[in-house]
């Protein structure tokens, strides 16, 4: 009896199925439907850093930006012909410089090579490098309590050779040259030292207001006047988007 319920049961979920093939099935003749224009979104969250993928610049669980992958990004976004604008949602506090020279390079090889428009979206906070990237966009939207800003460059260094001395350790070196072991932590930096390091520094911060003065057609005296020279993390580099001296960061 259950023998016969079952194929009875088999039999009706065949016939069910055929009828639902008949009635729903492929039809040829259908119009596919098309794929229209479209814009490309790259996110750009958490620190820009060098490197090819997030997997392998994770720090204790902390989302950040890399180079390999937003340049990667960039590139798709170049090849699909049915992309028409590129959206930069940026919620970033900087990061590298050479991140941002690389993603930078990338973002100007896209304006050149498919004359379409960069538009950036900025969240809570676009600074630093992520302003660098931010510049390379034709219109950039803030909102009122969006941070943004912080023009500069800044080179950390630690010294603790008191520490060392203090448990006794005490640290050697060979080198070829005077200042092979420049940024050495357990040394005091010497003068031709802090001027050369100074000299790199100012360098790249030159570089930095170049790419925003291009970026915001000003010219470099009217943006080093507009945006001074800030330290990363210091509250008065960072200028709020509701702010009058904001402007000329916002403005195509």
């Amino acid at each position: 009896m259950l023998k016969k319920i079952f194929i009875s049961a088999v039999l009706l979920i065949a016939v069910l199925s055929f009828v639902v093939s008949l009635l729903g099935g492929n039809n040829n003749n259908e119009p596919k439907v098309a794929v229209g224009d479209r814009v490309a979104v790259i996110n750009i969250i958490g620190p820009i850093v060098d490197g090819a993928s997030v997997e392998q610049t994770l720090l204790g669980g902390t989302q950040a930006a890399t180079s390999g992958q937003l340049m990667k990004e960039i590139r798709d976004a170049a090849a699909d012909s049915s992309v028409k604008a590129l959206v930069l949602h940026i919620n970033s506090p900087g990061g590298s410089v050479t991140a941002a020279e690389e993603v930078g390079r990338e973002l100007e090889r896209f304006k050149e090579t498919t004359k379409k428009p960069i538009v950036t979206s900025m969240g809570d906070q676009a600074a630093s490098a992520a302003y660098w990237l931010a510049s390379y966009s034709d219109v950039i939207y803030a909102n009122s309590s969006t941070l943004t800003g912080s023009i500069g460059v800044y080179m950390p260094y630690m010294n603790v050779e008191d520490l060392y001395k203090k448990i006794g350790v005490y640290t050697g070196k060979i080198k070829s040259g005077p200042h092979k072991d420049i940024l050495s932590p357990d040394r005091e930096m010497t003068a031709e030292e802090r001027e050369i390091l100074q000299g790199i520094v100012n360098q790249l911060y030159d570089e930095f207001i170049a790419v925003v003065a291009n970026g915001r057609k000003m010219g470099l005296t009217a943006a080093k006047w507009i945006l001074p020279p800030c330290v990363l993390w210091q509250t008065a580099g960072f200028i709020p988007a509701n702010r009058r001296s904001s402007w000329a960061l916002l403005m195509k």
